[in-house]
């Protein structure tokens, strides 16, 4: 009656086939595991790296924008008017920017170098100053400060004596301060 029933046989082989895979499936369930606790593993270090990656992007950013300043600023310091050329890193900020269209508006003259204070006591640092007070300045060392966003804050509040242009400290300070907030807005 079996050999007649086909479904019978075929339940049987069935079950025969479950019992011959259930020893293979045992024995590949660890090696499963490992495997996905591996690519766990491998997809925490990736996000890492490429945290890393960014901190390290964005460090060289900024490195290379504040010598592209620097260089700006010994160029005017010099009294030459050579271009200084651009950094091949994607910046958002022309090292120009800060001495060329920011003394465009005024007479194109060479920023004037010292500090002074207002009538209330303020102090007022010339252009040349303000770089050397931002790369001091421990926001800027802690690699929080976008110095395109500071240098657009300051085009905006900055004083020309009859000399060069000059920046009061507070404005510098609050410059600083609103970068860090919109960079750590963006951070989230």
């Amino acid at each position: 009656d079996e050999a007649e029933n086909p479904k019978s046989l075929l339940n049987r082989r069935k079950a025969a086939m479950r019992d011959e895979e259930k020893p293979l499936l045992e024995r590949d369930e660890p090696l499963v595991e490992d495997l996905e606790a591996k690519i766990a593993a491998g997809q925490q270090k990736w996000k890492n790296d490429a945290e890393e990656n960014e901190r390290l992007r964005q460090q060289l950013q900024n490195t290379g924008t504040v010598n592209e300043l620097l260089k700006a600023t010994s160029t005017y310091n010099s009294g030459e008017a050579k271009s200084v050329p651009t950094s091949p890193a994607p910046l958002r900020y022309s090292p120009t920017d800060f001495y060329g269209e920011v003394l465009n508006a005024q007479e194109k003259k060479p920023p004037s170098l010292g500090i002074a204070t207002t009538g209330s006591g303020e102090r007022l640092l010339a252009a040349g100053e303000v770089l050397s007070y931002i790369i001091q300045h421990p926001l800027y060392t802690r690699g929080l400060v976008d110095i395109g966003d500071v240098s657009e804050r300051l085009k905006q509040v900055a004083w020309w004596n009859g000399k060069g242009l000059e920046y009061e400290e507070r404005d510098i300070v609050l410059a600083l301060e609103r970068s860090v907030e919109i960079l750590l807005a963006r951070c989230g």
